[in-house]
């Protein structure tokens, strides 16, 4: 039977895809080596109206021209012998994934930095700003963090930032003996408002003050903190608390030679499904500072946060 016949006997139709690699040589394209088989199915599928599931098989990062068409979208890394049953699981709905991508997909492969080529020196000079960071001001198709679930959940603040007993304003200088305590502490209640058992994992981004030159050279949002909670029962909660240390709050400074945690200056923090999903946006600093706001999903839609991190996934 040709493809058309047997997708439109099929309920789902799962479409699989993979790239190699190797340690001693770049990658020459983020493409899947079945991609153009990969769009042309996923095209066919749409066509025809029947669901179709994407699975990756992708050694890092990869761009997926037919995220568009799918149903829904399974990557697997770099798994061992139980990978296949692990993906099954998943698929079958066994298994309510919780994972995050620990890289971003970019929308196209001309939006990342090309490899080297050939022998001559290779120069870097995107700075602070690599990993995920380079796609600060463009769209991607899967951002750094991203993942969904079979369930839902909902959030709420139980303890906005509070300074502990280790906050000294008067120290801003990081050493071995006070980079290991929470001076900031903020806790949230994460309850599973859907209909399947699940766990969620809630990531923490900062941004630092822009209050000289060696700040203006930092990303705008660092990711300082995540924690996942249990699987969760529908209609079950559980609190995640936060804390943010001084060598957290602090960036390194050429000219002073050392770790420097900027004094009387206002921090901005995201609380994120991913680095591009704000679930909840606030501000925070020492009594003498102003600018404080508090930790709420409607802050995520203020200019000064919007301009913090970039634009949404791709459509």
């Amino acid at each position: 039977k040709d493809v058309r016949s047997t997708m439109l006997e099929a309920d789902v139709a799962v479409v699989c895809g993979g790239a190699t690699t190797a340690e001693a040589s770049d990658r020459t394209s983020l493409s899947l080596e079945q991609e153009a088989f990969m769009v042309a199915v996923t095209a066919l599928a749409k066509t025809l109206e029947r669901p179709v599931i994407t699975i990756a098989l992708a050694p890092g990062a990869i761009v997926a021209p037919w995220r568009h068409n799918a149903t829904a979208a399974l990557v697997l890394f770099l798994g061992g012998q139980e990978a296949g049953h692990g993906v099954a699981d998943i698929v079958l709905g066994r298994v309510n994934p919780s994972a995050r991508l620990p890289v971003t997909f970019p929308a196209k492969a001309s939006d990342a930095i090309a490899p080297c080529e050939g022998s001559a020196p290779c120069e870097y000079r995107e700075g602070l700003k690599g990993g995920w960071h380079i796609y600060e001001d463009v769209p991607v198709a899967f951002p750094f963090g991203h993942g969904l679930s079979y369930t839902d959940f909902q959030y709420s603040v139980v303890l906005d930032w509070t300074p502990t007993g280790s906050l000294n304003e008067d120290n801003d200088s990081i050493n071995d003996d006070n980079d290991e305590d929470a001076i900031w502490n903020f806790s949230v209640l994460v309850r599973n408002s859907g209909t399947h058992a699940g766990a969620d994992i809630l990531q923490l981004y900062l941004g630092m003050p822009r209050s000289n030159k060696e700040l203006e050279e930092e990303p705008r949002l660092r990711l300082a903190a995540f924690a996942k909670t249990a699987i969760l029962e529908p209609g079950q909660g559980e609190t995640l608390t936060f804390g943010l240390t001084s060598r957290d709050m602090s960036y390194w400074s050429p000219s002073m030679g050392r770790w420097h945690r900027p004094r009387g200056r206002v921090f901005t923090v995201m609380l994120g499904a991913s680095s591009h999903k704000c679930l909840m946006a606030g501000r925070f600093g020492p009594a003498s500072a102003i600018g404080k706001v508090p930790m709420t999903a409607p802050t995520c839609s203020e200019p000064w946060m919007l301009n913090l991190y970039a634009d949404p996934p791709a459509a």
